[in-house]
Parts: C-alpha cells; structure tokens; sequence
C-alpha cells in the first residue's frame, strides 16, 4: 500500500465528511513532516495500537569491508527503531499467512 492507496481510503471512508483527496493527501503529508522532524531531532514518537518510533545512537565499530575485505571502522550514526503495538503484534499473529501463486 502506498500513499495514494491510505488517501483514497479515507476520501472513500463515510466517517471523513466528504473532505476532498487533495485535501487529505495534505493532512497525511503534513502528519509525516512532523513526524519525520521530530525523528530528526531525536525524540521518539509513539503512535497508540501501531507501534514506536525510536532514535538509537549507533557507535562506530569495526565491520569487514565487503569487496576487500578490509577492516574499516564504521561511521557513528543515528539509526530509527521501530517497534509494533502489543495489540497490533497479536492481530497479525492470528491472521492466516496469504499464499502466493509463482
């Protein structure tokens, strides 16, 4: 699912009083700047029965570099944790796995 595909299900959605889709998408785009802000300046953000956004301080370590297998030292960076909902976790525990077709 994409963007386009969350917009036109709220548009479609009777609860969301007839609110244009260029309207919508707005408000989405907006709630993700936010979002993505207070990532950037290291808050956490917790959306209630989805799940946890986490901002984690990743030291630098030694890893092999893979095409010369050389030992490099890993810049240190900011990395975005995200942890499901209990609530979310154990509904997608019940459902039954879709099988695909090759």
């Amino acid at each position: 699912m994409i963007k386009k595909d969350i917009v036109r299900k709220l548009a479609d959605d009777s609860s969301c009083y007839k609110i244009p889709q260029n309207q919508i998408s707005d408000i989405l785009t907006k709630a993700i700047d936010i979002i993505s802000e207070a990532l950037e300046s290291g808050e956490d953000v917790l959306l209630r029965g989805f799940g946890h956004f986490k901002v984690r301080y990743r030291r630098p370590r030694l890893i092999n570099h893979p095409s010369t297998k050389e030992k490099v030292m890993s810049p240190p960076k900011k990395v975005i944790l995200f942890e499901t909902a209990r609530n979310l976790k154990r509904k997608l525990r019940m459902t039954r796995p879709e099988t695909r077709e090759v």
